[in-house]
């Protein structure tokens, strides 16, 4: 199992152990007529986040709604995980979603700021003189329950593109690093080896756009044949092709010495070029 589908089986855990979890909570506070009603209520309404199985898997999970959860220490193990993957694919509601649980700012507490930490140390706002609640804080708990659980849930649709912002940022990082050293090497007056790992950078981001864009190529990968394909395929324009094109015959010039001497404006010219592709061309 790689990453990605790693991450995505979390995700899709938390998503079902979630629900199961506000599910029993709400069938197991209802009353005792009403139970088993409702629990097949909710197993039609979330149909869509139960795992695809057999008649058997459902029924298992028709009785557990129906069986009173530990919520203190359920929700508790839920919500660690749940925490970690919104700050890591939904970092914009990170904040959102540890409010929900605990608001970091409130001056009082009503239904708007109840939080889920609240109901689980069973805190309850009555009238004064009496026992008469305020407001439901089961509701109001389990309502701030399932905002979350709506927030972890978007964070599958999030997966591939942060994991892909991600790679392309290492990548970018690793490039780089070589243009670097490329550059570091016409310092020293090293321009066909400059040119060399220049071209070397080129060569690697062309085979990425391949696989990427699953451009058929089944000739020798090189520069210009590598360039010809991703033209052909569309990926890019002549004007594009154009510019590859003169990056590696000034490649070509560093890399075979029975050529003349590569001159240093050409191979400066050459890193330029690289460095504009690898960070505008994916």
């Amino acid at each position: 199992m790689t990453d990605r589908e790693a991450i995505r089986t979390t995700i899709k855990r938390l998503v079902v152990d979630g629900n199961l979890l506000l599910g029993a909570e709400i069938v197991t506070s209802s009353p005792k007529e009403e139970r088993e009603k409702l629990a097949r209520a909710i197993l039609k309404t979330k149909k869509s986040v139960w795992p695809d199985g057999a008649t058997a898997e459902v029924e298992d999970i028709f009785k557990k709604l129906l069986k009173t959860p530990d919520f203190k220490t359920e929700y508790q193990a839920w919500y660690s995980p749940a925490l970690r993957v919104v700050q890591q694919l939904l970092p914009d509601r990170y904040d959102e979603f540890r409010d929900l649980y605990k608001p970091s700012r409130r001056k009082a507490i009503d239904v708007e700021t109840y939080g889920v930490a609240d109901y689980i140390a069973g805190i309850r706002i009555t009238r004064t003189y009496s026992d008469e609640e305020v407001f439901n804080s089961r509701s109001a708990a389990l309502g701030k329950f399932g905002q979350q659980l709506a927030i972890v849930q978007t964070a599958e649709g999030r997966l591939d593109s942060v994991l892909t912002d991600i790679g392309r940022t290492l990548r970018a990082e690793i490039l780089d690093n070589e243009l670097s050293a490329a550059r570091n090497l016409v310092t020293a007056s090293h321009l066909r080896s400059a040119g060399v790992v220049a071209g070397v950078v080129l060569e690697g981001h062309l085979k990425k756009l391949i696989d990427d864009y699953g451009v058929r190529f089944t000739r020798v990968p090189q520069l210009s044949s590598m360039n010809d394909a991703l033209k052909q395929a569309g990926v890019y324009d002549a004007v594009q092709w154009r510019e590859i094109q003169y990056l590696t015959d000034v490649r070509n010039v560093c890399g075979h010495k029975g050529q003349r001497d590569p001159q240093r404006s050409e191979v400066e010219s050459l890193i330029n070029g690289v460095d504009k592709i690898i960070k505008t061309l994916f």
